[in-house]
């Protein structure tokens, strides 16, 4: 699933890093395998895409930001201008 590979991508990019970071200058080097992982991570994320955007795509398929319908929408216009009316009375 698209959450899944969100989530995937976004923790092998932080574990990559990581272990950059933790090598110091040596683990961007060729005598350390940590760079072909960081390297990895950001070729897998120009693969398959931004984790934002596979967040969202996941998202819009499970109908979250979904546009409200003509009837929805008027149902929620009405009640919203009652809640209006409600405070102004009150």
């Amino acid at each position: 699933s698209g959450l899944a590979l969100a989530q995937a991508l976004e923790a092998q990019r932080t574990a990559a890093g990581e272990a950059v970071q933790l090598h110091g200058g040596v683990g961007f080097t060729w005598e350390h395998d940590a760079h072909l992982y960081f390297k990895r991570a950001a070729s897998d994320e120009l693969l398959f895409g931004p984790v934002h955007r596979l967040r969202a795509r996941a998202a819009e398929r499970e109908g979250l930001f979904a546009e409200p319908d003509a009837a929805s929408a008027s149902a929620t216009a009405s009640t919203d201008g009652h809640r209006a009316r409600k405070a102004v009375a009150v």
